[in-house]
């Protein structure tokens, strides 16, 4: 973490301390400092990681609105485009353009989407592995 610019200002500086058992002390130092830091870093990733394990586990036991609105979104965005792109000019219906907002919010979804149904699976997996270490 600290390895880039900062590492390299700061070795740079211990590098310069004239008396050796001076400098290994401060070298000492620093990797414990940064060892710490990369402790609570993780430390704070395996909470972010709880807090997102308990809000999917919590929309699990909700509803049945709400454990499946991310794929009746999907089946809705899903219906637009083949009804604007294929029903309609086969059965020589009304089409509508779609504007470019609508193109965004679509991605946004497959997105959110993706991303939230790789988390269902992932992040129960990661937890049990993190609490086992």
């Amino acid at each position: 973490m600290l390895g880039g610019g900062i590492g390299e200002a700061i070795g740079k500086i211990v590098d310069k301390i004239p008396d050796a058992d001076e400098r290994k002390r401060m070298e000492l130092s620093l990797q414990e400092l940064i060892a710490s830091v990369q402790v609570k870093v993780l430390d704070m990733e395996r909470q972010l990681l709880d807090a997102k394990t308990q809000l999917i586990n919590t929309e699990m036991q909700g509803s049945k609105l709400q454990r499946n609105w991310r794929p009746i979104l999907m089946l809705c965005f899903g219906f637009i485009i083949m009804y604007n792109y294929w029903f309609a000019p086969t059965f020589s219906t009304p089409t509508t353009d779609l504007p470019e907002d609508f193109w965004m919010l679509l991605k946004i979804s497959v997105g959110g989407y993706v991303i939230g149904r790789s988390g269902e699976k992932i992040v129960p997996e990661l937890t049990k592995t993190l609490r086992k270490q």
